[in-house]
């Protein structure tokens, strides 16, 4: 009686952990002003300002996303005003757009445009932020050079 006990506990905790594990979850809905974003065209209006741009694309549910996010989040203030930070979070309007124009498809992948318009870096996965600082610097330089 006893075996037939833990078998019968045995085979329902297998089967609850397989439904979990089973089910398929949703990625969080974007957040609730991206009605009023368009990702393409913030890029737009920094290269015809001619400002560089660090565009992050990126999900909110892939492990490697929410890291690089974080570490975007840790440095970007240094650079608040020199470099425009497009976050293409997936679900925001023109996100996919602009992974589709500078054929991201990764993620995450970070693209770094100078300001004269031109890819000046293109990596998919996460960076650490001294590296992600280099790369923020080297854009600030093409636009002083301007």
């Amino acid at each position: 009686m006893k075996n037939w006990t833990r078998i019968i506990i045995i085979v329902a905790v297998v089967a609850v952990m397989g439904y979990g594990l089973g089910r398929v979850t949703e990625p969080p809905p974007p957040p609730a002003d991206v009605a009023s974003m368009d990702l393409t065209a913030d890029f737009d209006a920094a290269m015809a300002a001619g400002q560089p741009a660090y565009i992050l694309i990126h999900s909110a549910t892939c492990v490697s996303c929410v890291e690089m996010e974080a570490t975007a989040n840790e440095v970007l203030p240094e650079y608040d005003g020199e470099v425009e930070f497009i976050d293409a979070l997936n679900g925001v309007p023109g996100a996919e757009a602009l992974a589709q124009r500078f054929e991201a498809n990764f993620i995450p992948t970070s693209v770094f445009v100078d300001a004269n318009g031109e890819v000046a870096d293109f990596v998919v996965g996460p960076i650490e932020a001294p590296e992600l600082r280099a790369k923020l610097d080297a854009l600030v330089a093409t636009q002083e050079e301007k």
